[in-house]
């Protein structure tokens, strides 16, 4: 990788650049970028549905998947474990897959 410090030590250097050359450079500062910025913080990876990916599925509240469902809230919280659906975000906050729902009630021909 070229010395980015000398690079960067003054506007003069980057005017002598060639285009091909400064497309290089853009090109290593972009990665450099992104290697930086990882070490920043870690990439939040969207939780996972049974080791499946729901990225685009709309996750219901307890009262809309029940209402989908046609059981009481309470029904819900209690065979949480046992839905493949349920998404729990946080020890206190529980969402259902709406995607997983549909997939659940098709297996059961509702």
């Amino acid at each position: 990788m070229r010395d980015l410090r000398e690079l960067l030590a003054g506007h003069a250097r980057v005017a002598d650049l060639t285009p091909e050359e400064a497309a290089a450079t853009l090109t290593e500062l972009a990665a450099l970028q992104a290697a930086l910025a990882a070490r920043l913080r870690p990439i939040p990876t969207p939780p996972s549905l049974n080791g499946r990916e729901h990225v685009g599925d709309r996750l219901l509240t307890p009262p809309e998947a029940a209402k989908v469902l046609g059981v009481t809230v309470q029904w819900l919280y209690r065979h949480s474990r046992r839905l493949d659906f349920a998404v729990r975000l946080s020890r206190r906050v529980l969402r259902f897959s709406h995607a997983g729902l549909q997939r659940y009630l098709a297996e059961r021909g509702a």
